[in-house]
């Protein structure tokens, strides 16, 4: 398996053979830049490829690279020869190379001293570790570890960055067809007629039809998932009473189906989505709703907003799914009457292609499935495949020909303004239209919608060449987007986006598999099969995904499993969805069921899955005790923050024990909300809350008037903080990054560490900070329970409820430094820059930009230094049977971490005593009903908003498995409730509200 090759990446990092050194470049920029045209002279070889790039031309290798255990790289010595104008002969195990160097297989001794592996045999080739490259021909190489590429040379350019490596790999990946190869290959593979094509043929419907009634675990998840689609019929549909003709349910359900209205707020400003607005008129005193005309629904316009027609869509496939399972005309009728109702929208998203590329992917499935439901009646499939061309298709072929960096090919470009088709006005590479050239989840969504419409639009004679033509153009800017996986199939917009990217994409492959026979090398982008192990170590043993960044709360979407197990011949990743699905309870998917089979698990190899994971991609290391839903699971995220999605949370941390997450992540924050995409130093997103450092489980240096925002804005992508040092075994494992060039002009060095230790079961979060001058720093903590904070403040306890059984965990600071206390941030931290909110967020509701939401925050655990040269802390994590266990761990220096067996710890603690305490709480009911007294007299709405915070303290500092505690906290959240419907009603700024001026 190609997760082989994470394991052993990184292994060889030493001098090996001469002193030649194995260069590993790294750099996760994202701007383009055309591939270095050296490559032309050189000879390029990729693991498990067949073929190799020989001076700019591809050319087949007699067998495909592979890695060893050490990390070397074996290559067919032909190819070698050849790139060097030598050539060898064989008798036995001797190899004889015409330069004088004598070999032998299976021997490091050769003619000229020691190989530091000896060469081996693949079937007829005889293959060489690349480190013998320069001892054997005289030549000098680049290799790449982490992705297992050689770059072979004569004479020395410049380095390449990984970006350049990646891009110049798709001169080897990719086939990039014309036109009229795509034509050719739907000709020859499934023709005009030929349905269904996409993702299924009438073979997999055939073999679902006959297990739909099996008694088996996969029969009865497919009955209850077409029972599920064929109810779409009923939230829309009825048959009528007297001639058992389809018909609307309602006329509401009709409309339900149509673009929505939109509102306008005071100022005049389109409201995205909302069929009222509230807001509080200052001259008449008194709050103003303004309803949508009528039902509040027709044909609006989004004005770069979002309309989601692919709610619509989605439903489309659902009956086709349930026609194809239950064979009930009814569906094919209900199918068409959608159909058309969602052709009369206007448009598809004319500002966010988003919508338009997922409307049109799942109206393409849907009528491929459903398509010979209207043989008797081809009138009407071709009046919604004019629909599809229309709203969807001629759309993507806008975006290319109007993109600023289309450089032609076979269709003109077009430039300004066009308004031929639909009288829509297209503005040339700007705006939510450009969907080409974009190496972000946009580029794999936006092609696999417009591809997949392709594919089913080519029965057409009028619309076969444009469909071919956008295959051939969005093939090609998908290239743009294979950076994104790179080394190591990690993802730095976030597991959010990596499900909606990367599944948007398998789709694509397996419709231009099923379609055309072929996915023209997309399925090998680099890093792309090791991403779906990117997800399962991103997450913690009951599979819910690490949230940094923009990603949200909950599981991640695992619906690709299957068919990347079919891709790349993968039975371990079929064995993980199984588990998942039949064991774990996942809710089986369209995906699952179309590509399931119980023999993709044959083979699978699940002990080869590590625990511990270095994702070199994103500066990421996550580490567990096991799989199991209750083990623990920590992890260290640093990285780059200036990118899409990103959070200024370097140095954030994670931590999950007993099946509890105890440490939080804020995940993201409403779109729509002012600047929220301005990430520049003096933009907004960094002001909110939640993309705040300060929102993060992270140090801030607060001090430093050169970095306001609490960790210095770096835009050089290759400066930021770097996992520099990872280690796992079976003991535990650690990782350690250097923050030194986050923390400011001040800092000299600035280590962060993670350790999971004492057999897995303790984790260590460790800092080690020395500044040249006094600097002053707030290390914070999102703890995620109630927090109970020891009298001495070097200890706290945290616990929740799980199925009425109380769990608990222990935090112990250890410090030199005994000034340093763990207390409970209680109203707001000032930085230089302003004041950000500390226990209300900043969420901000699509209805009002300016109105912020109060919520029932985490606890926000921190420890201030204030003056300090230096800062050196160790923080212990464990999970306790009863209040007074101890926790063995003393502090020990990263630099001397160790996890080969766990004597060093108890040598650390042999010395050092732990106090027999019982944490008690500082509050009780009582002083939870003065808090409610008090918000009862409030006046003010600062009053309001500080015995607010005060009272989640309170409430979340003693035990709530009681009667009196759980009225009491209603009573709160009434009161939290009522705040946030005045902060709406208030015509208050941002600016004042956030920064309190």
């Amino acid at each position: 398996m190609k997760i082989y090759r994470k394991i052993m990446a990184g292994l060889l990092s030493l001098s090996l053979s001469l002193g030649l050194f194995l260069t590993v470049l790294l750099s996760a920029g994202i701007t383009v830049h055309a591939a270095s045209a050296t490559y032309r002279s050189e000879l390029w070889i990729l693991s498990g490829e067949e073929e190799a790039l020989l001076r700019g031309s591809r050319v087949a290798l007699s067998e495909p690279a592979y890695t060893h255990p050490t990390g070397a790289l074996y290559i067919p010595l032909d190819a070698v020869c050849q790139y060097a104008s030598a050539s060898y002969t064989t008798e036995g195990d001797t190899v004889s190379i015409s330069t004088g160097a004598v070999l032998t297989v299976g021997s490091t001794t050769w003619s000229g001293g020691e190989l530091f592996i000896p060469p081996e045999r693949a079937g007829d080739t005889v293959m060489i570790p690349h480190t013998a490259l320069g001892d054997i021909l005289g030549l000098r190489f680049e290799y790449n570890g982490d992705i297992g590429l050689v770059i072979i040379y004569h004479s020395y350019t410049t380095s390449k960055t990984l970006k350049v490596q990646i891009e110049t790999l798709g001169e080897l990946l990719f086939d990039r067809p014309t036109q009229e190869k795509v034509i050719s290959d739907f000709n020859s593979h499934s023709g005009s007629g030929v349905h269904p094509r996409l993702l299924a043929d009438g073979a997999t419907f055939d073999a679902l039809r006959e297990r739909y009634v099996e008694d088996s675990a996969f029969g009865k998840k497919l009955r209850s998932f077409a029972y599920s689609c064929a109810a779409t019929f009923d939230s829309y549909f009825k048959l009528d009473a007297l001639t058992g003709e389809v018909i609307w349910k309602s006329e509401e359900a009709r409309l339900s189906t149509r673009q929505p209205y939109y509102v306008y707020d005071e100022n005049g400003n389109r409201l995205v989505g909302q069929t009222s607005y509230t807001y509080y008129d200052t001259e008449r005193g008194e709050q103003v709703t303004v309803e949508a005309g009528g039902s509040g629904r027709g044909d609006g316009y989004d004005v770069g907003g979002r309309a989601y027609p692919e709610k619509i869509a989605n439903k489309l496939r659902e009956l086709a799914f349930a026609w194809q399972i239950l064979g009930d005309d009814t569906y094919a009728d209900a199918f068409y009457m959608l159909a058309t109702e969602l052709g009369k929208w206007e448009h598809w998203g004319e500002g966010h292609f988003l919508n338009t590329a997922d409307a049109s992917v799942a109206y393409a499935i849907g009528l491929d499935w459903i398509w010979h439901a209207f043989d008797s009646e081809p009138e009407k499939r071709d009046e919604l495949s004019a629909i599809l061309y229309d709203k969807g298709l001629m759309m993507g072929y806008y975006s290319i020909v109007c993109d600023s960096l289309y450089s032609g090919g076979s269709e003109p470009k077009l430039t300004g303004k066009q308004s031929t088709y639909l009288n829509i006005s297209y503005t040339a590479g700007t705006g939510g239209w450009r969907t080409i050239n974009r190496e972000t989840n946009w580029q794999t969504v936006c092609g696999s919608g417009m591809m997949v419409a392709a594919l089913l639009l080519m029965d057409y004679e009028q619309y076969r060449q444009r469909s071919a033509f956008v295959i051939e153009q969005y093939l090609l800017s998908n290239e743009r987007c294979i950076s994104l996986y790179a080394p190591d199939g990690s993802y730095i917009e976030s597991p959010s986006y990596w499900e909606y990217g990367t599944n948007a994409l398998m789709v694509s492959i397996g419709a231009l598999n099923s379609a055309l026979g072929t996915s023209y090398g997309l399925d090998r982008i680099v890093g792309l099969d090791d991403s779906f192990y990117y997800t399962v170590g991103i997450a913690n043993g009951r599979l819910e995904m690490w949230n940094y960044h923009d990603a949200v709360e909950g599981k991640i979407d695992y619906s690709s499993f299957y068919l990347a197990s079919t891709v790349y011949n993968d039975p371990t990743l079929a064995a993980l969805r199984d588990e998942m699905i039949f064991e774990k309870g996942m809710q089986i998917s369209l995906m699952d069921i179309l590509y399931y089979d119980e023999g993709l698990s044959e083979g699978a190899e699940p002990e080869s899955i590590p625990l511990d994971f270095n994702f070199k991609g994103i500066d990421t290391a996550t580490f567990r005790s096991s799989y199991d839903a209750d083990a623990v699971f920590t992890g260290l995220h640093a990285g780059p923050t200036h990118v899409t999605h990103g959070d200024f949370d370097c140095g954030n941390f994670t931590l999950s024990m007993g099946g509890v997450n105890w440490i939080t992540d804020p995940g993201t924050e409403d779109y729509n909300v002012k600047g929220f995409f301005d990430a520049t130093e003096s933009g907004r997103r960094y002001k909110y809350y939640a993309k705040s450092t300060e929102g993060h489980s992270t140090v801030m240096i607060t001090s430093n008037s050169s970095i306001p925002l609490g960790q210095k804005y770096i835009t050089n992508t290759g400066d930021y903080a770097r996992i520099e040092k990872f280690h796992s075994d079976e003991n535990g494992g650690y990782a350690i990054t250097d923050m030194t060039t986050e923390y400011g002009s001040t800092c000299t060095s600035g280590k962060r560490g993670v350790l999971l230790t004492n057999s897995r079961s303790t984790v260590v979060l460790q800092d080690e900070i020395e500044f040249s001058s006094p600097t002053s720093l707030v290390w914070m903590l999102n703890l995620n329970n109630f927090v109970r904070i020891a009298e001495d403040g070097r200890s706290l306890t945290a616990h929740t409820f799980v199925d009425s059984e109380k769990l608990m965990i222990r935090v112990t600071l250890i410090s030199p430094d005994e000034s340093l206390r763990f207390r409970l941030m209680d109203d707001k931290y000032t930085s230089k820059d302003g004041k950000y909110e500390t226990v209300f967020d900043s969420t901000y509701t699509a209805t009002n930009n300016n109105y912020p939401l109060a919520k029932d925050p985490v606890q926000r655990v921190v420890i201030e230094a204030n003056g300090v040269t230096s800062f050196n802390t160790a923080v212990v994590f464990q999970l306790l049977g009863h209040e007074d266990e101890i926790v063995p761990y003393k502090r020990v220096d990263m630099s001397d971490w160790s996890t080969s067996d766990d004597e060093w710890v108890r040598e650390a603690n042999k010395d050092i005593v732990y106090p027999d305490e019982v944490v008690k709480p500082k509050y009780n009911s009582m002083h939870f009903k003065k808090a409610l007294d008090r918000l009862e007299a409030a006046e003010s709405m600062t009053e309001i908003g500080a015995i607010l915070r005060e009272t989640c303290h309170i409430l979340s500092d003693y035990d709530n498995g009681n009667a009196t505690c759980a009225e009491l906290a209603r009573q709160y959240r009434e009161y939290r409730r009522a705040y946030n419907l005045l902060l709406r009603a208030m015509n208050e700024s941002f600016d004042d509200l956030l920064f309190d001026r």
